[in-house]
């Protein structure tokens, strides 16, 4: 177990560093390294394993939560701010990083909580408490996106008289399937073909997201469309061609 809180600070520490020496920007903080510790462990709980080194434990962290331990710690302590620091309101760490994993991996909920374990303890959550605090976290990450994407952005690290700041493109992600009521046939369902996604060959949604090219940063997304309905330059006119 000793060795084990090494290998944790160590990672932990060595991601700061990291992180630190290539950050292009520092219009955001780093989150303090206590923090970044605490969440480390908590990952390694939740994934029941521990990564034999740096390269590999990032690696699974990102696999399984679809982000870097200190990129969980900066949506944590953003959330935290947008609850007037009161954390006794957010409940737990652990349940930040169900919902990180929830939107990652898009599990069946009856599966999810039998793969997951409460700290300390050799049981599985129920699927009621998995299910309060993923939708719960889903929507506190969504109540971000006015502070880390903003059109602004894409003068971050701007030389000077360059014309183009920003790359634009469509994604499509997958959705369930809608049926709706026949329109000849009284009684019958079909399928909604406005949902259609000629990438998936199934039901999606689709989103436009733009990105700085000087510093990476989203600065824009818009959505969701109907892809049966909009294609990507209807979707560019709507709205973002007004921003340029």
């Amino acid at each position: 177990m000793h060795d084990q809180s090494i290998k944790i600070l160590e990672h932990s520490f060595a991601e700061l560093s990291i992180q630190d020496a290539i950050r292009k920007t520092k219009r955001m903080p780093l989150p303090p390294g206590n923090l970044l510790v605490h969440f480390n462990i908590i990952a390694k709980d939740v994934m029941s394993r521990l990564s034999r080194s740096l390269d590999s434990h990032k690696r699974d962290v990102i696999s399984f939560f679809g982000a870097p331990t200190i990129i969980i710690a900066k949506i944590w302590e953003m959330i935290l701010k947008n609850n007037d620091g009161d954390e006794k309101a957010l409940s737990n760490k652990e349940h930040l990083l169900w919902a990180l994993h929830y939107m990652k991996q898009k599990p069946n909920f009856e599966v999810f909580r039998k793969t997951i374990t409460k700290q300390n303890q050799n049981r599985s959550p129920t699927k009621k408490t998995v299910m309060k605090w993923v939708w719960f976290y889903v929507n506190e990450i969504r109540a971000l996106e006015g502070t880390v994407i903003v059109w602004g952005h894409r003068k971050t690290n701007d030389r000077g008289g360059d014309d183009c700041l920003a790359s634009v493109d469509c994604i499509d992600c997958e959705f369930q399937q809608i049926l709706i009521d026949h329109p000849i046939h009284p009684g019958k369902k079909m399928i909604n073909k406005a949902l259609y996604s000629f990438k998936f060959r199934g039901p999606a949604l689709r989103y436009e997201v733009a990105i700085s090219l000087l510093s990476n940063d989203i600065v824009w997304i818009n959505g969701p469309f109907l892809p049966g309905d909009w294609n990507d330059l209807e979707i560019f006119r709507l709205n973002l061609l007004k921003q340029l």
